[in-house]
């Protein structure tokens, strides 16, 4: 749990890259990132009697990743002429390389091999699963990402994505049949609030919008 809540912390990296490079971040966003992280607390819960360990260093490293990702993306996937599908086939080999150095580095050769051919060998519902994370989980969430930050800024976009623990709690109550509390209940509504406050357009923003628009 604590994980997952130090990995949600990329929602705030992105207004913070913002911030540093120039760009502004209105209110109404770092409210909203606030919103988000104090949600996730209360649906994953922060706690555990051990202190920090190599475990909270790497979810701190994908923090600022996926953080920096989402504040590249911003400024990359604006630009005319930005190509959603090769951009999305370069993350797939930079994911597909980084996992491959990640298995030799942990299993070593042969251990990676023997490893790879067991899996090639397993049976068709394993082959499905394997083939269903890698199109659609992998490339095709990559893709939609992708596509649809040309149209996000970068730091609603990271808010949107830390609904993520709020679907899966659904997924498991509706699948799984797990039962949640009022706390895990009140810390979703924080994470949907948050995402809604990042659609929010006020008077000023609205104007802004408008002569944006006519230009």
């Amino acid at each position: 749990s604590k994980g997952a809540f130090i990995c949600s912390l990329a929602m705030v990296v992105v207004p913070l890259l913002k911030s540093v490079s120039g760009s502004e971040v209105k209110p109404q966003l770092w409210a909203a990132a606030l919103l988000a992280v104090s949600g996730t607390a209360l649906l994953v819960g922060v706690g555990g009697a051990t202190g920090p360990n190599v475990g909270d260093l790497i979810s701190g490293g994908s923090a600022l990743g996926f953080g920096a990702m989402f504040f590249r993306m911003d400024c990359y996937a604006k630009q005319k002429g930005f190509d959603a599908v090769g951009c999305t086939v370069w993350q797939c080999i930079t994911l597909a390389v980084a996992m491959a150095v990640w298995l030799l580095v942990s299993e070593g050769p042969q251990g990676a091999t023997e490893g790879v051919l067991s899996l090639l060998s397993s049976d068709t519902s394993t082959l499905a699963i394997l083939a269903w994370m890698g199109v659609v989980t992998t490339a095709g969430v990559l893709y939609v990402e992708t596509w649809a930050m040309a149209k996000v800024d970068g730091a609603e976009a990271g808010i949107i994505f830390a609904s993520e623990p709020v679907w899966a709690t659904m997924f498991a109550a509706l699948v799984l049949g797990e039962s949640f509390g009022e706390k895990e209940v009140v810390g979703g509504m924080c994470i949907l609030l948050a995402c809604l406050l990042t659609q929010l357009r006020f008077g000023d923003q609205k104007s802004e919008e408008l002569a944006v628009q006519a230009q």
